[in-house]
């Protein structure tokens, strides 16, 4: 796909007459790159990656035989940063092979190096299984969806996108799902909630923002606070803000958890792992007995593990518990699916 799209853009932008544009926007977007980069912050990696992009796009088709602009193609291939990105490397390399041959071979002389050391990581990575590769630095081909989910941490998004996936028989899910916070690997509900409250003016027409919260201390706390703006739904599972799509959805608990449902906040222990079952958790050594009979609380230390061996599961019945959150979900994104089960 990458490749189609960057083969379309140097056919359709090769012209003398776009020379100037073209070279304008390769500098701003060289300029915002650096930028990015040394801002250091993970967050950050898919924008860096997309830029990236841009800048090679932008190059090959200033080097065109119609232009005839190797300025911008120089500067890639000399950066320190671009081309360390496995995709973009290959993309480069086979780009020179297929646009260039005898033209660019003393610039693939100079890749040549750089790709010989990438060819056993290469192969490891390609035979991993995908759902491992996602939320690492290495997931770096995303779908810009007008649904956005923001969960509290990578494990709640890597098993939410499983579980649906097992659940719709293999289906990639519709909205696209990122842990709020500003390091990739933790977050909380706070962070969840503050994405919320500065989301507005980021909003375009028709994108739709759902943050969802553990039915804990912490995520009940996070969705009492969003009061002023927000019109609740449901009793204490949805908000929705009075003049946008921007929703909060605070874990719904299944009928057979209900002793989980406590009237004090700080009594709350429901987090998505529990959506496992009780038996479930306990054979697996994810939960532990708190202070109040018959409640079990996650253990934070188990959790990145329990997630990649969740991974590798796929009989339905387990994850059947999700099905009250994704139709919850289906339900403000206005999508009708069909579960397995």
């Amino acid at each position: 796909v990458q490749i189609i799209n960057f083969i379309y853009f140097y056919e359709t932008f090769n012209s003398i007459t776009l020379k100037e544009p073209m070279k304008m926007a390769f500098d701003e977007l060289y300029a915002k790159y650096e930028d990015l980069l040394a801002i250091n912050d993970d967050q950050l990696a898919n924008q860096i990656n997309a830029i990236g992009y841009n800048l090679l796009e932008l190059a090959f088709t200033l080097d065109s035989k119609r232009i005839g602009d190797q300025h911008g193609l120089e500067k890639v291939i000399d950066s320190d940063y671009i081309l360390k990105n496995p995709n973009l490397l290959l993309l480069a390399d086979f780009s020179m092979m297929l646009l260039g041959k005898v033209k660019y071979e003393s610039f693939r002389n100079a890749l040549k190096k750089n790709i010989s050391t990438l060819a056993p990581a290469l192969k490891q990575i390609i035979e991993q299984p995908i759902q491992k590769l996602r939320f690492t630095a290495l997931d770096t081909v995303s779908i810009q969806g007008r649904i956005k989910l923001i969960v509290e941490g990578k494990t709640d998004a890597e098993l939410l996108s499983h579980a649906y996936s097992v659940l719709t028989g293999g289906f990639m899910p519709y909205w696209t799902i990122i842990p709020g916070g500003r390091k990739s690997d933790t977050g909380s509900a706070s962070e969840v909630k503050e994405t919320l409250l500065h989301s507005y003016p980021l909003l375009e027409k028709n994108d739709i923002v759902i943050g969802i919260v553990d039915h804990d201390y912490a995520g009940l706390s996070a969705y009492g606070y969003l009061k002023n703006d927000f019109i609740e739904k449901e009793h204490n599972m949805w908000k929705k803000h009075k003049d946008a799509n921007i929703n909060i959805i605070c874990l719904p608990i299944p009928g057979e958890m209900s002793n989980y449902l406590m009237p004090r906040f700080e009594d709350n222990y429901f987090e998505i792992e529990h959506y496992f079952g009780l038996d479930f958790l306990i054979k697996k050594k994810v939960v532990r007995e708190t202070a109040i009979h018959n409640i079990y609380e996650v253990l934070d230390g188990r959790k990145v593990s329990f997630s990649k061996e969740m991974n590798d599961i796929d009989d339905p019945h387990i994850f059947e518990n999700f099905l009250q959150l994704f139709q919850l979900i289906d339900k403000i994104s206005g999508v009708n699916v069909k579960y397995i089960l």
